[in-house]
Formats: C-alpha cells, sequence, structure tokens
C-alpha cells in the first residue's frame, strides 16, 4: 500500500523595505509561516553615543549582584557546561562603557573606632569600591601592603599594593562592597576577610619601598595587568606647592599630567558643603588641553565626623578613550589618595603627606 503523500504547502514570503537599520518584520524568507504564533518583531539597532547611554542604563536597573551577562554588558560571556564556573567580563571592555566612574573609600570599624574613643591611629588596609555613577559596584580595589609599612614607614617611602578585582563574581566579594563599613578586626593581616580566587583581578598596583627626600627619588606606582605586564605607570614629581602627576604608557612614554593646585577651599578648608567638599585635579594631554577630570570629594557629614580620612572620588574619562588610559586614571586616583590624604586625625595628623587640619603649605613643608 503506498502511503499518502504530504503535499507542500506554499512557502509564504514576508520582506520588510523600510528604512534601513531594521531587520525583516515576519518570517525569514522561504520559511511557512506558524499560524497562532505571536511574531517577534525586530528591535532597532542602535548606534553611537546613544546605544552607550541605553548600555549604561539598563546596567545600572539590574539588582545588585547580577552577573554580566545578565546585564548585557559589552564583553560580557559566560562559561557554559560547567557547574559552578565564574562567569568572566572584560574589565576594560567596562571602562570604556563608562563615562565616569565613583570611588568609595569603605571606612574600616576598628580604624575609626580607635581614632575616635581612645585617640590612637591604627592604619588598617584601605579597601574601595568602584561604581558605576548609577551606583552599580564595578570593581573592589583591596591594599596588601603589610603592617609595618601601612604603619611604621615614612608616607613618602612607604611601600603600597593594591589588587583590583571584578565584582559580580563572587556573591561574598559582592555582599562585602555592599556593607556599610570594613569590618576586617585584625591589622596584621591586610587581606584576611577578602578573598580574591573566586574574582577576576585585572590590575595590580605597586609600589616599592624606596628612600624619598625633597626632590629626590621621588615616588613611582607601577601598574599592571592581570599577566603582570606593565601597562603604565604613575610619578609623583617635585613641585613647591602643588599636587602633581605624571602618567606614563606602557612603554614608558608621558600620556597625561593632572595638577592640583593648592588655592581650592577642598584644601585650605576642607568640610563636607559647598565648594570646601571638593579638590579638582584637571588631568591635560601632552599639548596641555584638557581631557579628563578628577575630583576628590568628602562624601558626607556622617563619615566626615567618624572617618575624616574616608574621602569618594569622581573620575570623568571626558575625551580619554582607551580603556589602558582610562584604567591609569583609575590607578592615579588611588594614588592620589594614598599619597595626600590618607591621613587621622589623632596625634600628630601627619600619617600622609597633606592632613585636614592643616594648610596647602603643609605639602611645602613635607616636601
Amino acid at each position: 500500500m503506498y502511503a499518502p503523500q504530504q503535499m507542500a504547502m506554499p512557502a509564504q514570503q514576508y520582506q520588510w523595505t523600510g528604512s534601513p537599520g531594521y531587520q525583516q518584520y515576519g518570517q525569514r524568507y522561504g520559511q511557512p509561516q506558524q499560524y497562532g504564533q505571536p511574531q517577534q518583531y525586530a528591535q532597532p539597532q542602535q548606534h553611537g553615543a546613544y546605544a552607550q547611554q541605553q548600555a549604561q542604563q539598563q546596567y545600572a536597573q539590574q539588582p545588585y549582584g547580577a552577573a554580566p551577562q545578565q546585564m548585557g554588558m559589552p564583553g560580557a560571556k559566560q562559561q557554559m557546561g560547567m557547574p559552578g564556573a565564574k562567569q568572566q567580563a572584560d574589565p576594560f571592555m567596562i571602562l570604556s562603557s563608562m563615562n565616569k566612574i565613583k570611588i568609595e573609600e569603605k571606612v574600616n570599624a576598628l580604624e575609626a573606632a580607635m581614632d575616635n574613643l581612645f585617640d590612637v591611629e591604627l592604619e588598617m588596609a584601605n579597601k574601595y569600591v568602584v561604581r558605576s555613577m548609577y551606583g552599580h559596584p564595578l570593581f573592589m580595589a583591596v591594599e596588601k601592603t603589610d603592617c609595618f609599612q601601612r604603619c611604621c614607614a615614612p608616607p613618602d617611602c612607604r611601600a603600597i599594593d593594591i589588587d583590583i578585582a571584578v565584582l559580580g563574581q563572587d556573591p561574598k566579594l559582592l555582599d562585602m562592597a555592599n556593607q556599610i563599613m570594613d569590618f576586617n578586626w585584625n591589622p596584621l593581616k591586610a587581606d584576611k576577610n577578602v578573598n580574591l580566587a573566586n574574582a577576576d583581578v585585572f590590575l595590580k598596583l605597586q609600589k616599592e619601598c624606596q628612600p624619598t627626600c625633597c626632590c629626590f627619588n621621588r615616588p613611582v606606582i607601577n601598574v599592571l595587568n592581570s599577566k603582570q605586564r606593565k601597562i603604565g605607570m604613575i610619578s609623583d614629581p617635585w613641585a613647591c606647592c602643588d599636587m602633581t602627576f605624571t602618567l606614563f604608557d606602557g612603554q614608558g612614554r608621558e600620556s597625561l599630567r593632572a595638577v592640583g593646585g593648592c588655592c581650592q577651599w577642598g584644601l585650605i578648608c576642607p568640610c563636607p558643603c559647598g565648594p570646601c567638599a571638593e579638590v579638582h585635579f584637571p588631568v591635560q594631554d601632552s599639548s596641555g588641553r584638557e581631557v579628563a577630570h578628577l575630583t576628590k570629594v568628602v562624601p558626607n557629614i556622617c563619615t566626615f565626623l567618624v572617618a575624616e580620612d574616608a574621602d569618594n572620588y569622581i573620575v570623568d574619562f571626558g575625551k580619554i578613550q582607551d580603556p589602558q588610559a582610562r584604567a591609569r586614571l583609575l590607578a592615579l586616583a588611588l594614588f592620589i589618595d594614598f599619597r595626600y590624604f590618607n591621613v587621622q586625625s589623632g596625634g600628630n595628623g601627619e600619617d600622609g603627606v597633606l592632613n585636614r587640619q592643616g594648610s596647602p603649605l603643609k605639602v611645602l613643608e613635607t616636601e
């Protein structure tokens, strides 16, 4: 017996001939239409600054802790087929998608208690959370300098060791970044409560302990990537009053220069209100044109009273498009904090080069 033959239905063809940038509406050419199923229409493609703005808004609207793959961030990818596999994201691509970032220094509970209750200076390992301007956590910077370098070495000579890791891969690290304060109670171990093994450390800032006096052997910090390759360095050259920094690329060529003038209200009379809450560092290229801007901001009145050495920084990338150059600006903000604003109010208040009770002339006296 012969089986009844199935008669082929002619395929209906749909083709959209509208404006460019849109895909075809309806079914693809040459395929039969599935009746009873809702058709999915293509969304218009986004280009240029509008697409970047939409990506940032979508990234900021996601709940904290969502993986980069779920947030639609550029450069995000996920390892499939492996239970518990760490989700990967390109941090340099994330930096490229941001116009500005905000760096928040976390207040250590033990350090604040010793300073306010017993007037004892105790320098704990600093931690910083890098966020988008919408408040979403992007990275976390963790100081790994040993206790002797933090508490005993002169500020100009001390070593600096900082790891910057991507957030959103390790839930514990993300919860720590979202905590109000840093609750590390052991001053001898800088990273006891911080485990970066489950997160991608994409930047390392390293400065060796070196003798520095006035214009002799000025401080220099190296910026390394995850493969321990130098992608730049930052130097603090000699200056009478201004706070000056020179940025170099991976080949040692001078690329940018940041200058913070000494006649700013944020240095003369720092307080969490008005112009006294900000210190500005314009970033210039080799021709002297301002291409980016960095601002130190006093967080709020409560933080100022509890831990007056905790500051926030806003990095406006401006015309800087190179992801590695943007990473060096991120490193510059941390280096500025360690050089001039990492201080204590108790005792002589000279843990850093510049203290809050002093004036801009303090820079001249110490340098």
